[in-house]
């Protein structure tokens, strides 16, 4: 047999179906748009390992900050989502208070 197909970048998650690769996701915490190495890692997702559907997930203390790309490519029109996940701390005193509770657990 040959060789699995590769990739030069590595996602975050990737789903598989019956031996192949079907669903790639990129996860974020706090970035307020997708970076170019993101989208060129699920770009090369899409290519290389023929996955389906990609995802970007970004998950903010407060996603109103958030920008969607403004225009997507032709081969990202339907294959490439964006998801924002709001934690819905509106204040800034809550979003410093979660920070400091974030940082408690990291090491």
């Amino acid at each position: 047999m040959g060789e699995p197909p590769t990739s030069r970048y590595y996602t975050d998650l990737l789903i598989f179906h019956f031996k192949k690769a079907r669903i790639a996701i990129e996860i974020k915490w706090g970035e307020k748009n997708i970076s170019k190495k993101d989208r060129n890692a699920l770009a090369s997702a899409r290519k290389n390992l023929r996955v389906r559907q990609t995802y970007f997930y970004s998950v903010m203390p407060d996603a109103s900050s958030y920008e969607k790309l403004p225009a997507k490519r032709k081969a990202e029109k339907y294959r490439l989502s964006e998801r924002v996940v709001d934690l819905g701390y509106a204040s800034k005193e809550r979003i410093e208070e979660f920070k400091r509770q974030r940082k408690e657990f990291r090491v």
